[in-house]
């Protein structure tokens, strides 16, 4: 597998995690919740790594002792480990005020919150991330709530026929839609996942240490730039900060659903269309009697949908 470009990763596992005091008591770390063997961080870890990012850095706080005792310097994952530890909450952005010191030489920066189990194609990301110029993207995917979500909107870049065959679906982030908002308009389903893609300007322009909302007073004031950008993808990208979520992506793991969903993974597809792929090309069909599918056809639907 290639190696990536020179990156940081950054887990954010600073958190109370009080939406699974039912599960933890409040004497472990969520991120250290145990799925298939291994805590939820340990996961982001592997996945990362596997393209060639060794560096890392975690921010904790309450109960960080118990993450910084588990991954140690990250030898035990032939990775190194360095540690934020948050003496005092600074939201979901200020702790990223102390990276300044740690990013000199590197192109950029892999911001993942520590609840969020994933397996994605990290080239894919990154390549994406470079071609449309930015300097932050989001990993952005549809959600089985949208209704009771906030959107990321999104307009498609402007590149070249070249850049357009290799480049995932994503685009331009025009504005945030909250889900206090009163839709009554269509809007797509596209949602924050909790991945990013930053570039080291985006740490460096922060200022002092202070509590930051990650979202609004960082990221945002990118939009009037044109220079944040949302990576859609259908790989697997899901919250697990909640009882019933984790358990889903417990079950999700032993199934396999991660790893077969990573589009490094051949993918299943189904194209409909008038023009022969699955019928007879009879030029403007108006009558359902003029309709024939092709010698097969029904059966490779049927199979691939069973």
């Amino acid at each position: 597998m290639p190696k990536t470009s020179n990156c940081l990763a950054v887990l954010q596992a600073g958190g109370k995690g009080t939406r699974m005091y039912s599960i933890t008591n409040d004497r472990v770390p969520k991120v250290l919740l145990p799925i298939g063997g291994r805590p939820m961080l340990e996961w982001q870890i592997l996945n990362l790594s596997k393209y060639g990012i060794k560096d890392f850095v975690i921010i904790v706080g309450h109960l960080g002792d118990q993450i910084m005792s588990y991954f140690g310097d990250g030898s035990n994952l032939e990775v190194n480990i360095n540690y934020i530890v948050e003496s005092e909450p600074l939201g979901s952005g200020g702790a990223l005020t102390y990276l300044t010191e740690k990013i000199d030489g590197i192109d950029h920066i892999i911001l993942a919150l520590g609840d969020v189990m994933f397996d994605i194609d990290v080239n894919r990301f990154i390549s994406f991330h470079k071609v449309c110029g930015g300097l932050a993207t989001l990993l952005v995917h549809p959600n089985a709530h949208p209704h009771d979500s906030d959107l990321v909107v999104l307009k498609q870049p402007e590149i070249t026929d070249e850049e357009a065959v290799a480049l995932p679906v994503g685009g331009l982030i025009t504005g945030f839609d909250s889900k206090k908002n009163v839709r009554n308009y269509y809007y797509d389903n596209c949602v924050n996942a909790g991945l990013y893609l930053l570039e080291p300007k985006v740490i460096l322009g922060l200022g002092p240490v202070r509590p930051l909302d990650l979202e609004k007073e960082i990221l945002l004031p990118y939009i009037e730039k044109n220079r944040l950008f949302g990576y859609h993808t259908t790989e697997y990208v899901k919250d697990a900060g909640t009882p019933e979520r984790y358990r889903m992506v417990e079950m999700d793991l032993e199934k396999g659903i991660l790893k077969n969903k990573n589009l490094l993974n051949p993918q299943r597809a189904i194209f409909f269309d008038r023009d022969g792929t699955l019928n007879e090309y009879r030029g403007l069909i108006s009558s359902v009697d003029a309709f024939k599918l092709l010698p097969g056809a029904a059966t490779a639907v049927k199979k691939v949908n069973d």
